[in-house]
């Protein structure tokens, strides 16, 4: 017969196997499923999947995506389970909202406003 402490041992034992099973599959995962295509990528400085692009270099890949403008609002998002950069873009009367993947780099969507020189 089993007694109560022998039993708490086990369960203990079992979770902490689970526990660094599970662990180590996280940390042997495939990356090759982050990996976008190299034109829509600045390069990227990090391998592992907890690393996400900095709020600079997000500025930099919106940038060079809209050919220039001035930075006004870089914002952290989620947006459908993906962390993103929310960066807002002005270039003389036209203001460009850019996501950029934080993860990846990959440019999700693009939203422009033209307004004229009254507004």
């Amino acid at each position: 017969m089993i007694t109560k402490p022998r039993l708490v041992t086990i369960a203990a034992s079992i979770v902490a196997l689970l526990f660094a099973g599970g662990t180590a599959l996280a940390l042997t995962g495939d990356d090759s499923a982050r990996t976008p295509s190299a034109s829509s990528v600045a390069p990227s400085t990090s391998s592992s999947a907890l690393d996400l692009l900095s709020a600079d270099e997000a500025s930099a890949i919106a940038r060079g995506h809209v050919d220039g403008g001035q930075v006004s609002e870089v914002e952290r998002e989620t947006e459908h389970g993906r962390v993103e950069w929310k960066v807002r873009i002005r270039d003389g009367t036209q203001r460009v909202e850019v996501r950029v993947d934080a993860a990846t780099g990959a440019i999700t969507r693009i939203d422009t406003d033209d307004r004229g020189s009254d507004h």
